[in-house]
């Protein structure tokens, strides 16, 4: 960062658009030491993060052991509510499967009726036609 600073030094000055052209420019390394913030909390990397849909009557734990833990060792669930904070973060959430729970299939109509309906109309039209202009 303070190569980068010293760089556009005379073009910007704003530490989040910095951030943002040093995260483009920036590769992940999954053999780098673990980056902490200055509580000593481990900051994670945003572009690698992923959401699972767990379902609402199961223990995150025994999914994340189940489904997760298998692929990715090292991953972790996280609460990304911040009830404490000053400004309240929440997302808590549930989606619903609206077409899982509520579709109902319908035999599509077969294109032979279709075609038959599609000549009646084109009839029904050309017979209007010659009576507006007949």
């Amino acid at each position: 960062m303070p190569v980068l600073r010293k760089a556009l030094a005379k073009v910007t000055d704003d530490k989040k658009l910095l951030d943002k052209i040093a995260d483009g420019l920036s590769v992940m390394d999954k053999n780098a030491e673990i980056q902490r913030d200055k509580h000593g909390a481990i900051l994670y990397d945003k572009d690698s993060k992923d959401t699972e849909f767990v379902p609402y009557e199961e223990s995150i734990d025994e999914y994340m052991a189940r489904e997760v833990l298998p692929h990715v060792p090292d991953a972790k669930a996280f609460w990304e509510e911040k009830a404490d904070a000053k400004k309240p973060v929440i997302k808590t959430g549930a989606e619903i499967p609206f077409t899982q729970y509520f579709y109902k299939y319908e035999q599509p109509v077969p294109s032979e009726e279709l075609a038959k309906q599609f000549t009646e109309l084109e009839q029904s039209v050309s017979q209007r036609i010659a009576k507006l202009f007949g």
